[in-house]
């Protein structure tokens, strides 16, 4: 089964949330989400205007790949995994024409 969830709970050696809980000691849960969409939103106001003139600019954010429309709405396209003996492993993106179908690969 796949499954989709944010950089800072899948990818464990990112290292502002090495360095994050190192100073604050309830980085780890909700909080630690909490912290990454502040984080996140940080980075979208230093570089709005990137994301306003470049078409396809994005941000590589700790709550996923950062996106703006032309109608300046952000979008937020998350990691993919699956859990192999018990731990979450990366995945590519599952291609949903076959889960639509029933297809989906073991």
């Amino acid at each position: 089964m796949n499954f989709t969830d944010i950089p800072w709970v899948l990818e464990p050696e990112l290292a502002l949330r090495n360095e994050a809980s190192k100073h604050f000691s309830n980085t780890q849960g909700q909080l630690g989400r909490l912290f990454a969409m502040g984080a996140d939103a940080w980075q979208i106001s230093k570089r709005l205007p990137l994301l306003r003139q470049i078409e396809g600019a994005s941000i590589d954010g700790l709550t996923g790949t950062l996106t703006m429309d032309p109608d300046g709405s952000i979008h937020r396209h998350q990691l993919w995994a699956r859990f192999r003996n018990g731990e979450a492993v990366l995945t590519e993106t599952p291609d949903t024409t076959e889960e639509k179908e029933g297809n989906t690969a073991p």
